[in-house]
């Protein structure tokens, strides 16, 4: 009678915890896939201290990260192809699914600059949060830079994203060419992009010109096979081609690559 009252209940506690969507958030679903410099990753957690990221390194749910100066970090999420790149001095935090009824990812910026790069979704929503503005996103393209005095610059490259100011409640819709201005005093502001303003890719730089120390990335690509190997960026985007299913066992990474160097020929 005590097994039945005691141990079949909590084995059923346990199974609804692990099918629930609050246990699905946390898998890793985002890696490091280029870096330049140094970047730093704080598990969740009150006992955590930072961890030096390497190409490859999976985040997980409410994992803190943070570039240093002169230093670049791209992560990809595995399940839609989707895209970070934090400059050089950027903080932010990665919040899988905290809805349970809803498919919602959060991304939260503390400083810095970020290019967020969203793969339209059908059934999931992404928001980029700041201490001031919230981004609602399904598919677009856009600069974030987020100033220490409370002023955001938000930049469209390409698509359509909601920008609400927290303060006011006010919200303007951001499209390719534009600049939105939100403030932490609750104003906001729309003006054609002036393309000086626009931050600079070092992903998408020359040979040479990329920051970081020395120069250059480290990359899943390098990991595997060297120079002549290479994940494929189409237009600032991944390509979802090249890329296999990634597990989290990930040990080491697994990508399918494309071949740069020139073949040999039989005939």
């Amino acid at each position: 009678m005590f097994f039945l009252k005691t141990i079949i209940p909590a084995l059923f506690l346990i199974f609804l915890l692990v099918n629930s969507p609050f246990a699905q958030s946390v898998d890793e679903s985002a890696l490091a896939l280029k870096k330049s410099g140094k970047a730093f990753r704080k598990p969740a957690g009150f006992e955590t201290s930072d961890e030096q990221i390497q190409v490859g390194t999976w985040f997980s749910n409410f994992d803190s990260l943070r570039t240093a100066a002169a230093s670049f970090l791209a992560i990809l999420f595995t399940d839609d192809k989707s895209m970070l790149k934090m400059k050089e001095n950027t903080r932010m935090t990665i919040q899988g699914n905290v809805s349970p009824t809803r498919s919602l990812r959060q991304v939260r910026i503390d400083r810095g600059a970020l290019r967020t790069t969203i793969n339209y979704q059908d059934k999931r929503e992404y928001e980029i949060i700041t201490p001031v503005s919230v981004a609602s996103v399904k598919g677009t393209d856009f600069w974030l830079t987020v100033d220490p005095n409370g002023t955001d610059t938000f930049i469209g490259l390409e698509g359509s994203v909601e920008i609400l100011n927290i303060e006011s409640g006010l919200s303007m819709l951001l499209t390719a060419g534009n600049t939105i201005i939100s403030t932490w005093t609750g104003t906001m502001n729309i003006n054609p992009t002036d393309p000086s303003t626009i931050p600079s890719d070092p992903d998408t730089e020359p040979e040479g010109e990329q920051e970081g120390e020395g120069g250059g990335f480290e990359s899943l690509g390098d990991r595997h096979g060297g120079a002549s190997q290479s994940v494929c960026f189409v237009s600032g985007r991944v390509s979802t081609s090249p890329l296999r299913t990634l597990k989290s066992s990930f040990s080491p990474p697994t990508v399918q690559t494309t071949q740069t160097g020139s073949a040999s020929s039989g005939s």
